[in-house]
Protein backbone atom coordinates (compact mmCIF):
# COMPACT_ATOMS: atom_id res chain seq x y z
CA UNK A 1 0.00 0.00 0.00
CA UNK A 2 2.97 2.25 0.46
CA UNK A 3 3.89 1.92 -3.20
CA UNK A 4 1.05 2.89 -4.43
CA UNK A 5 0.40 6.05 -1.82
CA UNK A 6 4.19 7.01 -3.15
CA UNK A 7 3.36 6.54 -7.06
CA UNK A 8 -0.10 8.89 -6.45
CA UNK A 9 1.46 10.91 -4.54
CA UNK A 10 4.43 11.36 -7.23
CA UNK A 11 1.71 11.67 -10.12
CA UNK A 12 -0.14 14.41 -8.25
CA UNK A 13 2.74 16.05 -8.14
CA UNK A 14 4.16 15.55 -11.78
CA UNK A 15 0.18 16.97 -12.67
CA UNK A 16 1.07 19.92 -11.21
CA UNK A 17 4.65 20.59 -12.49
CA UNK A 18 3.22 19.95 -15.76
CA UNK A 19 5.68 16.76 -15.91
CA UNK A 20 2.97 14.54 -17.78
CA UNK A 21 2.82 13.65 -21.11
CA UNK A 22 0.25 10.97 -22.60
CA UNK A 23 1.85 8.41 -24.92
CA UNK A 24 0.42 5.86 -26.95
CA UNK A 25 0.99 2.32 -25.72
CA UNK A 26 -1.11 0.22 -27.94
CA UNK A 27 0.35 0.27 -31.62
CA UNK A 28 -2.05 1.36 -34.80
CA UNK A 29 -2.23 -2.41 -36.80
CA UNK A 30 -3.44 -2.90 -40.16
CA UNK A 31 -4.62 -6.35 -38.84
CA UNK A 32 -5.22 -6.54 -34.82
CA UNK A 33 -5.75 -9.61 -34.94
CA UNK A 34 -2.21 -10.26 -36.21
CA UNK A 35 -0.16 -9.67 -32.66
CA UNK A 36 2.58 -10.78 -33.50
CA UNK A 37 3.24 -8.93 -36.64
CA UNK A 38 5.36 -6.03 -35.26
CA UNK A 39 7.96 -8.90 -33.47
CA UNK A 40 8.31 -10.57 -36.72
CA UNK A 41 11.49 -9.17 -38.67
CA UNK A 42 10.78 -7.67 -41.77
CA UNK A 43 12.04 -10.09 -43.80
CA UNK A 44 9.88 -12.80 -42.62
CA UNK A 45 6.79 -10.51 -42.99
CA UNK A 46 7.42 -10.89 -46.62
CA UNK A 47 8.49 -13.98 -46.82
CA UNK A 48 5.33 -15.13 -45.44
CA UNK A 49 3.08 -12.60 -47.89
CA UNK A 50 5.18 -14.08 -50.38
CA UNK A 51 3.95 -17.96 -49.46
CA UNK A 52 0.69 -16.74 -48.87
CA UNK A 53 0.14 -15.14 -52.71
CA UNK A 54 1.91 -18.18 -53.97
CA UNK A 55 -0.62 -20.50 -52.17
CA UNK A 56 -3.69 -18.28 -53.72
CA UNK A 57 -2.31 -17.98 -56.97
CA UNK A 58 -2.00 -22.64 -57.33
Amino acid sequence: MEDFSALRYMWAQAQTLGMVTPIDLIPQLADPKDLYRLLRPVSARTAHTDDLHETVEA
